[in-house]
């Protein structure tokens, strides 16, 4: 239980950004306004079908005051009738953003597993599953777009954070979910190049359709290997981007069996005088590797702790 409350508040809270990211770039301003709706078939890749729905969301705008931040979690209502299946969302705010999920509460639970990340510092983000996939949300579902903002300007910032989701009908696509392996015992040595790796194994045969990874400005490059099977030592992502990671499809998906999985690398340099370990603050680093697989509607985590192996788990019980 322990475990899975880290890992869940890990990513609900987002993380910290410090001044050297903030400073990095310049924050404009810009708005937003609240509500819901939806109602326009949407173009794709994939047949289009007669349920095909586009739905605009928007959060409430916020302002920031000059050299301020502001970590918080918006509920946004669907204001959908029946259950839906998201093939693709778009996420438009104001510059400005360091990190942010957008979550689906789920009733038998304190908090709100996550369905999806925006990570980057880039102002939109748009992602596609893969055509026959699915993310599952129920009827009337109200989403949780937890985020992380930094006004490093010298005049307010008014923030505003919309997000466009592309649906179909649940009946005519695979449950899809998120998955999550992170690694927090590091510690990276002051003026210097480090690299940390663990193996996190799969509880059940399952299809991984996407890629990415999270790390703070010190990261220099994430790699995720397959573990086992006929594929074993594949390099199935890599990047040297900390500040806008790349979403990565797997054509064709890849298809892990139980007991195989990914062996995760992060590599730092730390150029500051202190020692830098895992955290969600300004002076913190992370190592993340996230993606969306299909097998369950149930995100799915690993974390590594005290050098040891993890294995995957589900933050909540799958369906029968």
């Amino acid at each position: 239980m322990r475990r899975r409350l880290t890992v869940a508040l890990l990513w609900l809270l987002g993380c910290g950004e410090s001044a050297r990211e903030a400073e990095a770039r310049a924050v404009a301003g810009g708005g937003g306004a609240g509500g819901g709706g939806g109602g326009q078939a949407h173009p794709e890749t994939c047949p289009a079908t007669p349920s095909a729905r586009r739905w605009d969301l928007q959060a409430a705008p916020f302002t920031l005051e000059p050299g301020s931040e502001k970590l918080d979690i918006a509920p946004i209502q669907m204001n959908n009738d029946t259950p839906v299946a998201v093939r693709r969302f778009d996420w438009n705010s104001t510059p400005g953003l360091h990190h942010a999920t957008v979550n689906a509460p789920v009733p038998s639970l304190a908090f709100a597993p996550p369905i999806f990340g925006v990570n980057t510092l880039a102002a939109t983000m748009s992602h596609s599953l893969p055509c026959g996939y699915g993310l599952m949300l129920d009827p009337q579902q109200v989403l949780f777009a937890s985020y992380h903002y930094v006004n490093a300007s010298t005049t307010p910032l008014t923030a505003h954070i919309g997000l466009t989701l592309f649906t179909e009908d649940p009946a005519t696509l695979t449950a899809a979910a998120m998955m999550m392996l992170v690694i927090t015992d590091f510690s990276i040595p002051a003026h210097a190049a480090f690299s940390r790796e663990t193996v996190c194994t799969v509880p059940d045969d399952v299809t991984v359709l996407s890629l990415t990874s999270h790390t703070h400005a010190h990261g220099k490059g994430v790699d995720i290997y397959v573990v086992g099977g006929e594929q074993d030592g594949r390099l199935a992502y890599t990047t040297d981007e900390w500040d806008d990671p790349p979403w990565n499809d797997l054509d064709p998906p890849l298809k892990l069996k139980k007991g195989e999985g990914f062996r995760v690398v992060c590599k730092w340099f730390n150029d500051t005088d202190k020692e830098v370990g895992f955290g969600l603050t300004s002076s913190n680093e992370m190592c993340a590797a996230i993606g969306h697989y299909a097998s369950s509607r149930h995100p799915m985590i690993g974390m590594s702790s005290n050098g040891a192996e993890c294995t995957t788990q589900y933050l909540v019980p799958p369906h029968p």
